[in-house]
């Protein structure tokens, strides 16, 4: 079932999250690449935001109303000061507990829930399923824990996942 897979691609991805941000600093968080790009910060609070938004489609509790965490939501601005950016150790615990909400959420799915249209898609595919939906959730955190751990490495750490 499609459940177990994307359970097991979210606990690989937050495994992979926790190593690239280990021994980061919250001030190295906020450091914007050049010439352009977005800070780890932002990437990780884009991580919960859209978790926050899968929470909502598993029938689950969000962490976040629709106003926290907007500095994080997709087309908004890579780079954060330090007004606007969450602590990064509160955003890992934020993200941990939406983990484990989202789990929670794919072990009580039923099959028939999957199939059904699913109420956003952010590739605005008219045939987007919640199942489908849940498909592009796991591939969207691997990409962008990608970049995290791009960016580990132009804060002048060595990579994580060696």
């Amino acid at each position: 079932m499609i459940t177990n897979t994307v359970a097991n691609q979210l606990r690989i991805t937050g495994f992979v999250l926790k190593a690239n941000l280990e021994g980061l600093t919250h001030e190295e968080s906020l450091h914007r690449p050049e010439p352009g790009g977005n800070c780890i910060n932002w990437v990780v609070g884009h991580l919960v935001h859209t978790q926050n938004g899968a929470m909502r489609v598993l029938g689950r509790t969000a962490l976040w109303n629709e106003h926290d965490g907007a500095c994080y939501a997709r087309g908004s601005d890579g780079g954060l000061d330090e007004s606007e950016a969450m602590p990064l150790e509160e955003l890992l615990r934020t993200y941990d507990r939406a983990e484990a909400e989202i789990l929670a959420g794919l072990e009580a799915i039923s099959p028939e829930r999957l199939k059904e249209p699913s109420p956003i898609s952010p590739t605005k595919n008219s045939d987007e399923t919640v199942g489908s939906l849940l498909e592009k959730l796991a591939f969207h955190q691997a990409y962008h824990l990608g970049q995290v751990g791009l960016l580990r490495r132009l804060n002048g750490h060595a990579g994580a996942i060696r």
